[in-house]
C-alpha cells in the first residue's frame, strides 16, 4: 500500500512541477527569476567535463574582446640622443632639496641624505 502511495505522490509532484514550474518562495526580493534560472543551470553541471566546458566558454567570452581604434596611436617617434632642452642646474638643485629624508635608498643604493650632503661648498 505504501508503495502505491509513494508512486502516486511522485507522479503528482512530477506532473505539477511540469505544469506549474518550480515554486520558489520569495525570501530575498533582489533575486530575480533569471538569477534563479542561472543557479538551476549551475546545479545541472554535475559532470566535471560539463563544468570545464562552461569555464572554457566563459573565459573565451571574457578574453575575446576586440579593441576598436587605430594603430597609429601606438606609433611614437624613436628616442634620440640629441636633446634640445638641457637639464638646468637650478632644476637639479630643486630636485635635491625636495628629496625626503629618512626614506630608503633607491636602485642606486644612495640615500637622499648623502645626495643632499654632497652639495658643493
Amino acid at each position: 500500500m505504501e508503495t502505491l502511495i509513494n508512486i502516486f505522490n511522485t507522479a503528482v509532484t512530477n506532473i505539477a512541477s511540469e505544469i506549474l514550474g518550480k515554486h520558489r518562495p520569495v525570501k530575498k526580493p533582489w533575486i530575480t527569476a533569471d538569477l534563479l534560472n542561472l543557479c538551476d543551470k549551475r546545479r545541472e553541471l554535475k559532470k566535471e567535463k560539463d563544468a570545464e566546458d562552461r569555464w572554457s566558454e566563459h573565459c573565451s567570452e571574457l578574453y575575446n574582446y576586440r579593441a576598436t581604434g587605430t594603430r597609429e596611436v601606438l606609433n611614437i617617434p624613436p628616442a634620440t640622443d640629441n636633446d634640445n632642452y638641457p637639464i638646468l642646474r637650478e632644476e637639479v638643485e630643486a630636485a635635491v632639496k625636495s628629496l625626503k629624508k629618512g626614506k630608503s635608498a633607491g636602485a642606486d643604493n644612495v640615500p637622499a641624505e648623502l645626495v643632499q650632503a654632497g652639495e658643493k661648498p
